[in-house]
C-alpha cells in the first residue's frame, strides 16, 4: 500500500513568460533551488553527510540513498517520493494575467513536507520565475489556489494554507484484473527505458511490464509495505507473448540544463499510443498503479506518464 496525494496548483503570470515546450525540468529545478534554501539548516554540510537529512524536506525529497539489498532486488536507490506533472501540452498563452496549472504528486512522508514545497513554489514565482528571460523579466507568477481532489487547501483571497484531511491510497491488491484482450496505452510524456543497453524507441508489451514491475517494487519497498510478492519471471514471460497490434509513436526530445553537471542535456523518449492484444487481465492492475506514479526514468520531471485508453 502506498499513501499519496495529488496537489493541483493553479497559477497566473505576473509578467510575460517565454517557456520551453516541456515545463517539467524548469519546475523541478526551481523547486529544488528554493526547497533547499528554505529547508537547509546546516549550510556547510553536504547532503549525503548531513545528520538531519531524513527529517529535512530537501534531503528527503531530492536526495535519495541506496536501499539495503535485502529490502529490494530490482533497483539500488530509493526512488524520489515526488512526481511533477506539468501541463501537457503546455498552454499557448503565457502573457501577463494568463492562467496555468500543474500537479505535484507527493508520496508517503513527502506529504509532511507539503508546506515547504508550497512555500518554495511561491518564492519561485515571486522572485526567480520560470523560462527564459524576456525584455521585462523572467516569467514570474502567483499561486491562485491549491486543491487536492475536491478539497481546497489554499486560495490567494484568504492566504492561509491547509493540509489535506486525508491521503489517497494506492493498493495493488485492491486493483482488480480486467477481462481485456485488446488494450491501447497512451504514452503522454516520453517513456525512457533502456533495453539491452540503449534507450528503446519501440515499446513491446514485455518492456512496459518490466518497467512497471521495477517501478512498483521500488515504490513499495521504499514507501509501502515492502517489495510485493509477485511472480516477476512468470509475468515477464507471459507479457512476451502479447502482440503489438498497432504503434503510433514519435520520439520527443526534451532539452534541459543540469545545474549540478553544468551542461545541457537531452531527455527524450517515445510518445503516442500503442495497441496490444492478448491475455491482458493480470497486467491491468500493474498498469493502473503506474498511471498514478508514472513509469520509467525521470519520473520526477513528469516523464513516463501513461494512460489506459
Amino acid at each position: 500500500m502506498l499513501d499519496y496525494q495529488v496537489y493541483t496548483f493553479k497559477c497566473a503570470w505576473l509578467t510575460d513568460a517565454f517557456m520551453p515546450n516541456y515545463w517539467g525540468s524548469a519546475l523541478r529545478g526551481g523547486l529544488g533551488k528554493w526547497l533547499r534554501r528554505v529547508s537547509c539548516i546546516l549550510r556547510n554540510s553536504r547532503c549525503h553527510q548531513c545528520v538531519v537529512r531524513p527529517s529535512c524536506a530537501y534531503g528527503f525529497v531530492f536526495e535519495t540513498e541506496l536501499l539495503k539489498r535485502q529490502d529490494i532486488r530490482v533497483v539500488n536507490a530509493r526512488p524520489h517520493p515526488i512526481v511533477i506533472e506539468p501541463p501537457v501540452p503546455p498552454p499557448r498563452e503565457t502573457e501577463t494575467g494568463a492562467e496555468f496549472s500543474f500537479d505535484i504528486i507527493l508520496l508517503d512522508k513527502a506529504n509532511d513536507f507539503f508546506p515547504h514545497i508550497f512555500y518554495s513554489i511561491m518564492k519561485l514565482g515571486q522572485q526567480d520565475g520560470l523560462g527564459a528571460r524576456t525584455r521585462e523579466d523572467y516569467g514570474r507568477f502567483v499561486i491562485q489556489s491549491v486543491k487536492c481532489a475536491t478539497e481546497l487547501l489554499f486560495t490567494s483571497s484568504v492566504s492561509e494554507l491547509n493540509r489535506p484531511s486525508r491521503l489517497a491510497r494506492l493498493d495493488l491488491s485492491q486493483l482488480e484484473p480486467e477481462d481485456r484482450h485488446v488494450l491501447e496505452v497512451g504514452f503522454e510524456t516520453p517513456f525512457r527505458v533502456k533495453h539491452k543497453g540503449s534507450l528503446s524507441s519501440n515499446i513491446p508489451f514485455h518492456l512496459l511490464i518490466r518497467a512497471a514491475l521495477r517501478r512498483i517494487a521500488s515504490m513499495e519497498a521504499a514507501y509501502g509495505d515492502g517489495e510485493p510478492l509477485l511472480d516477476y519471471k512468470g509475468l515477464i514471460s507471459r507479457a512476451e507473448k502479447l502482440e503489438t497490434v498497432s504503434s503510433n509513436l514519435n520520439w520527443l526530445e526534451i532539452p534541459r540544463f543540469s545545474t549540478r553537471q553544468r551542461r545541457k542535456m537531452l531527455i527524450g523518449g517515445p510518445v503516442g499510443t500503442v495497441r496490444y492484444e492478448g491475455e491482458l487481465a493480470e497486467f491491468i492492475p500493474l498498469l493502473r498503479y503506474c498511471e498514478t506514479v508514472h513509469v520509467g526514468k525521470q519520473t520526477f520531471f513528469g516523464l513516463g506518464k501513461i494512460k489506459l485508453m
